[in-house]
């Protein structure tokens, strides 16, 4: 009996099953899950003095939500083709060929409109109000049909004693907000 049993033999076999099961798992690790490929365009035609500070905000912002779950494919070249451009009500075909031959599996398109701003002078207080609305879309370009196609619209304000704020920090307020909504939606909207 002892023969059969001898703690040599288990340990050897218990090395064995764990050699085979890491194999296996990692296998079916790299099998179940590939990671997909996007390509993620912020179009700003806000035509604001303090444009690009906004577009960096942006796209730090958006990335962060693809970082480490998708292979982001370079958008660089495909900027220019968005440049000063509304893209909200073109039709499929329209904003795929823009980017077409990028080869990412999904185009994250995001715009940025112009602000909409409200001042109010009292005695004491300035206020200032700014509205940003930004249109999210998401096409998937395996299938060629589009996933998600929404304008989010986020208001924020600010007042002072001072009667003096800057449109660039009210509008950061507020893109900040709408990116917050646009990243919830990105989270759940885009495939994996």
């Amino acid at each position: 009996m002892r023969k059969y049993f001898s703690s040599k033999r288990i340990f050897v076999y218990l090395l064995l099953m764990l050699l085979v099961f890491t194999v296996s798992s990692a296998d079916a690790a790299r099998v179940l899950r590939q990671k997909s490929s996007v390509v993620l365009v912020f179009n700003n035609i806000a035509a604001t003095r303090y444009d690009d500070k906004l577009t960096v905000l942006a796209v730090e912002k958006l990335r962060k939500k693809l970082e480490g779950i998708y292979i982001e494919i370079e958008a660089e070249p495909y900027l220019k083709n968005f440049q000063g451009k509304s893209f909200e009500n073109k039709d499929f075909a329209e904003i795929t060929e823009q980017v077409q031959g990028c080869g990412a599996d999904y185009f994250v398109y995001a715009e940025l409109q112009p602000f909409r701003k409200e001042t109010h002078f009292d005695l004491v207080y300035y206020d200032k109000n700014m509205e940003a609305a930004l249109v999210l879309r998401i096409l998937d370009l395996k299938n060629m049909r589009e996933l998600y196609n929404k304008k989010y619209v986020m208001k924020a304000e600010d007042s002072t004693d001072y009667f003096f704020i800057g449109s660039g920090s009210v509008a950061k307020k507020a893109l900040e907000a709408v990116l917050f909504r646009a990243g919830e939606a990105i989270s759940v909207k885009l495939p994996l």
